[in-house]
C-alpha cells in the first residue's frame, strides 16, 4: 500500500505491507518525522494518506470524506509539479461535479528523500 507521509509541507511516499503492524506505522511515521526535521516541534503532525490509486481532478489527487447530508468535504493535494492553475481547475471541477460542502489544500513544498525503518524479522 502506498502512503504519503506529510508534515510541515515536507512529503515523501512510503510502501507499507498488508502484515504491518501499527508499532512499525508508529515508527516509520517517528523516522519521518526526524527526517523532515520535525520532532523538536510539539505541533507537528505527521498525516499518512493512502495513494494507491487516488482519485484526480484535473491532475491533482483528492481524498474525500462525507461531511454531513449537505455533501462531501475534498482535500487536494498539491504536490510540487501541481500548478495554481490545476488547483483552480480542481476546485470548479469539484464543485461543478461534486456535492462539495467544503474544499481545502494541503500544500507540499517539497519531495524529500526517506528510508522507512528495517521491519522486524
Amino acid at each position: 500500500m502506498k502512503y504519503l507521509l506529510e508534515c510541515n509541507g515536507l512529503a515523501t511516499f512510503v510502501e507499507m505491507q498488508g502484515n504491518d503492524s501499527s508499532d512499525y506505522y508508529g515508527a516509520t511515521q517517528r523516522a519521518f518525522q526526524k527526517a523532515a526535521g520535525c520532532e523538536r516541534d510539539r505541533f507537528a503532525y505527521v498525516s499518512m494518506t493512502r495513494m494507491d490509486d487516488p482519485e484526480t481532478a484535473c491532475g491533482v489527487p483528492f481524498t474525500w470524506s462525507l461531511a454531513g447530508s449537505a455533501g462531501a468535504a475534498f482535500e487536494l493535494i498539491a504536490l510540487p509539479a501541481v500548478t495554481s492553475g490545476q488547483i483552480d481547475d480542481a476546485k470548479n471541477k469539484l464543485r461543478r461535479d461534486r456535492d462539495a460542502v467544503s474544499l481545502h489544500v494541503r500544500r507540499i513544498s517539497a519531495l524529500i528523500p526517506f528510508t522507512q525503518p528495517p521491519r522486524a524479522e
